[in-house]
C-alpha cells in the first residue's frame, strides 16, 4: 500500500495529514470531557463545601437557586445544570414518533419540586406552556423564584398544592437531605420525619377550558401515583401522554399497588415505555406487563419511569 501511494503525486503527505487532524481531533474532544468531567466534580466538591442555605446553578441553558441542605436534586442542577431532564426529551422523541408528529403543548408538571421539568420544557421550546404544582412551601418558592430567574414566569402556572383523589387537606412528611423525595404521608413513613399540613385537590379542577390543546402529564409523587390519578379520571379519558415515576415499593406501603395497575389497565392507554431502558420499543398495557416490570424492579430495589400511550 504504501509503495502504490508514492506513486501519486502528494498522497503520502495528504495521509499523514489527515492522520494528524484525526490525533488532534480525538486529543481535543479528550481535553473537553476531561474539563467537563472535572467542572461538574469541582461543582459537586464545592457544593458540599458550601456555608450558606442558599447557591446559584449558573450553566449554559438555565438557572436555578438551589437549597445547599438537598444533597439530591440541589446537588445535581448545581454540579451538572438538569435533573431527569433527559428522561423528559426522550419521553418527547417518542411521543413525536407514535403521534405523527402530534407534539403536546401544554405540560402538567406535578410534583414539580424546584423546576428542573417545566422550566427546561418551556425554555427550549418542547411545550409551550407549563401548569406545575408542588406542595412543599420551600421547593415551591424556590420554583417561582427559578421561573422569574429564566423569564418564564408568564408561561408556567404554578399551585402550592398536592393533587389527590379528592379535595381537603393532607399531612407531608419531609425528607430533610433529599428535598424530591417528601411524601403525603400515610402511616408507614418515618414517623420522626418532620410533617406539615399541605391542600389537596383533585387534577381535573385543573383542565383548560380549550378542548382542542394537546397535553402531557408528567408525575413524580414519590408513591402517591394512584391517589393523584384517581382524581383526574377526565383528563385522563384525553389519554394525552402520560409519564409517572413507577416505584413499586413506595406503592404498596401506600396499599395502592394493585389499584394503580388495574387503573391503567383498564384506562384508555394502550402501550407504555420503560424510560430507563435503552430500548424505545413500546410493550402493550397488560396486568401481566405491569407486574413483571413490578417484579423485576422490586429484585433490584430500584424504579423507573414510564410513559403511557
Amino acid at each position: 500500500m504504501r509503495e502504490f501511494l508514492k506513486r501519486i503525486p502528494g498522497a503520502v503527505s495528504s495521509v499523514r495529514f489527515a492522520r494528524q487532524i484525526k490525533s488532534s481531533l480525538v486529543s481535543a474532544i479528550c481535553r473537553l470531557y476531561l474539563s467537563r468531567l472535572k467542572s461538574m466534580y469541582w461543582r459537586r466538591h464545592h457544593f458540599d463545601e458550601l456555608d450558606s442555605t442558599y447557591a446559584l446553578s449558573n450553566h449554559a441553558n438555565e438557572n436555578y437557586v438551589v437549597q445547599t441542605t438537598d444533597k439530591i436534586i440541589g446537588r445535581l442542577l448545581y454540579s451538572r445544570g438538569y435533573f431527569d431532564f433527559q428522561k423528559f426529551e426522550r419521553a418527547m422523541q417518542i411521543i413525536d414518533t407514535e403521534r405523527g408528529g402530534r407534539k403536546p403543548q401544554l405540560l402538567f408538571d406535578v410534583g414539580a419540586n424546584i423546576g428542573p421539568i417545566c422550566i427546561p420544557a418551556v425554555t427550549r421550546g418542547y411545550v409551550k406552556r407549563a401548569i406545575a404544582f408542588e406542595p412543599d412551601p420551600q421547593n415551591f418558592r424556590l420554583l417561582r423564584i427559578n421561573t422569574i430567574l429564566n423569564d418564564v414566569e408568564n408561561l408556567i402556572e404554578c399551585h402550592e398544592i398536592a393533587l389527590g383523589a379528592e379535595n381537603g387537606i393532607a399531612q407531608l412528611s419531609l425528607n430533610a437531605e433529599n428535598h424530591g423525595d417528601h411524601k403525603i404521608f400515610t402511616g408507614q413513613e418515618n414517623s420522626s420525619a418532620q410533617t406539615i399540613s399541605v391542600p389537596v385537590h383533585r387534577f381535573d379542577d385543573f383542565l383548560p377550558d380549550d378542548e382542542n390543546i394537546e397535553g402531557i402529564i408528567w408525575i413524580d409523587v414519590q408513591g402517591f401515583e394512584a391517589d393523584v390519578l384517581s382524581g383526574a379520571t377526565k383528563s385522563l379519558g384525553k389519554v394525552w401522554p402520560l409519564v409517572f415515576e413507577f416505584t413499586p415499593q413506595d406503592l404498596k406501603a401506600n396499599g395502592t399497588f394493585e389499584h394503580l395497575i388495574n387503573f391503567i389497565s383498564e384506562s384508555g392507554y394502550s402501550k407504555y415505555c420503560d424510560l430507563e431502558s435503552r430500548s424505545i420499543f413500546l410493550t402493550p398495557i397488560t396486568q401481566k406487563n405491569l407486574f413483571e416490570l413490578a417484579l423485576s424492579l422490586e429484585k433490584n430495589n430500584a424504579f423507573t419511569d414510564i410513559l403511557l400511550l
